[in-house]
């Protein structure tokens, strides 16, 4: 996107003097790490850039202690903006899913909310006993104007005794009225999953935890 390349993940920053070396050790051995997302600038050296961190030190301890599923891994470019799967900590003190949006993501601080847990019907599995490890929001596509968010789904109360599956995923689709990165400008409505919440589709497939 504009010359850059944009991922996102976990990083461990084992540098980090707010975090012990236990906490970081522990964090690498589990698989943990700060959601965050980096840029790439080709005309400058190929320069790593972190330009947005999801939570802080107590936000990712908090994650942690909760067994979120610290990774994220959904991001697109959407009418020359970037969007991104995020976790945040929730007005209630929870871990939460979430999407994020900049029209310049190189500054760190431009990313906004654009859709919350609310926006799915609460519905993504962040924590590592749901479906995938807790994959959360797994994937965001653009297509034809529209946005397509797919939603792990599998929490631990959906295990099908007998079979020893999850609920798998659900896809949402979104439509932008005007600022993409204005959550009042989205509308979401689900495409795949749950029929008795408006979704075209049944979820057929079970996944193992």
């Amino acid at each position: 996107m504009n010359g850059k390349l944009y991922f996102e993940g976990m990083v461990m920053d084992t540098a980090n003097p707010d975090l012990d070396q236990r906490e970081i050790q522990t964090a690498i051995a589990m698989q943990n790490g700060f959601p965050c997302i980096y840029e790439i600038d080709p005309a400058n050296g190929d320069k790593l850039t972190l330009v947005h961190n999801s939570v802080d030190t107590e936000g990712f301890r908090t994650l942690v202690n909760q067994k979120v599923f610290t990774s994220t891994r959904a991001i697109v470019s959407f009418k020359d903006t970037l969007i991104a799967g995020d976790l945040k900590i929730d007005a209630n003190g929870n871990g939460a899913a979430y999407l994020v949006a900049s029209n310049t993501p190189s500054v760190p601080g431009s990313y906004k909310v654009i859709a919350d847990m609310a926006s799915f019907d609460n519905l993504p599995a962040i924590h590592r006993s749901d479906v995938n490890g807790g994959g959360g929001i797994y994937q965001v596509l653009e297509f034809n104007g529209k946005l397509y968010v797919v939603v792990c789904t599998g929490s631990a109360d959906t295990r099908n005794e007998q079979t020893g599956t999850l609920r798998s995923f659900a896809i949402y689709v979104g439509e932008n009225n005007g600022d993409a990165t204005n959550k009042a400008d989205w509308s979401w409505r689900p495409l795949v999953g749950d029929t008795a919440k408006g979704a075209n589709t049944p979820t057929a497939l079970t996944a193992a935890a």
